[in-house]
């Protein structure tokens, strides 16, 4: 089962509840500074941010002194010192060329069959010996809900996107290094952290499951309470460094 996700209002609205109990989107700046680090050395970049959302990554790259485009099709930038455009990325045209391209929990949203397309496009706006940085979560077995470790329902396979990503590396992507990175999700009341996890629910069938199944994941979250009294959830995620594609 692929699960694609709809990137609505209703979805921001859910998100902004995952962030503040989250600490994911400091953890992906720190793996993005380090990663450019050991890929480029500390000279500025010009950098495509792809899905870039509000544009808090955007923002910390320009700040550091790189060159940041940002495109999303959803308006809501909010970040000032950034080239941002409200447009999809199939739509998005540029005669710039890029040092790196990073896309952040952006590629699985899209249908596989689209994969092929994405990356060529890549390869037009990207420099020689410029980078493709692909961020997304990374667990190592099969949960209910490819994001947390969850086994509450059944065990399922969900682990079609990851499988298949690193089956498409293989075949088509020369990455050069994997970097895995963990952000935690923090509280001290369970039904707090049942609520924060709503978006990774969205899809028809999961989301029956998640209300239907409310109870058992809070009794869940309950028993994964420190001593401290604080219920910490880890999401583990992968930076990829992709070179020459296709």
């Amino acid at each position: 089962m692929v699960y694609i996700l709809d990137m609505n209002d209703e979805y921001s609205i859910l998100f902004d509840k995952y962030l503040k109990l989250s600490d994911e989107k400091k953890a992906l700046n720190d793996c993005v500074f380090k990663a450019i680090e050991d890929s480029f050395g500390r000279k500025s970049l010009d950098i495509l941010d792809v899905g870039c959302g509000e544009g808090k990554l955007s923002s910390s790259l320009a700040k550091e002194g790189h060159k940041v485009s940002a495109i999303d099709v959803r308006d809501s930038f909010i970040e000032a010192n950034v080239n941002f455009e409200s447009i999809g990325f199939f739509e998005y045209s540029t005669e710039k060329k890029f040092d790196l391209i990073i896309m952040a929990y952006f590629l699985w949203e899209l249908p596989l069959y689209k994969w092929d397309d994405v990356f060529l496009k890549c390869s037009q706006m990207i420099k020689g010996g410029g980078k493709i940085f692909v961020v997304d979560v990374c667990n190592e077995g099969k949960f209910d809900n490819i994001f947390f470790e969850f086994n509450l329902i059944q065990d399922r396979e969900s682990q079609d996107l990851q499988d298949y990503w690193e089956r498409y590396c293989e075949k088509k992507c020369a990455r050069e290094k994997k970097i895995n990175f963990n952000s935690s999700l923090t509280a001290a009341n369970p039904s707090d952290i049942y609520e924060a996890i709503a978006f990774f629910f969205k899809e028809p069938l999961l989301k029956d499951i998640y209300i239907k199944n409310k109870q058992e994941f809070i009794d869940f979250f309950e028993r994964k309470k420190k001593k401290n009294g604080k219920i910490i959830l880890t999401s583990k995620h992968a930076l990829d460094v992709i070179g020459n594609t296709l």
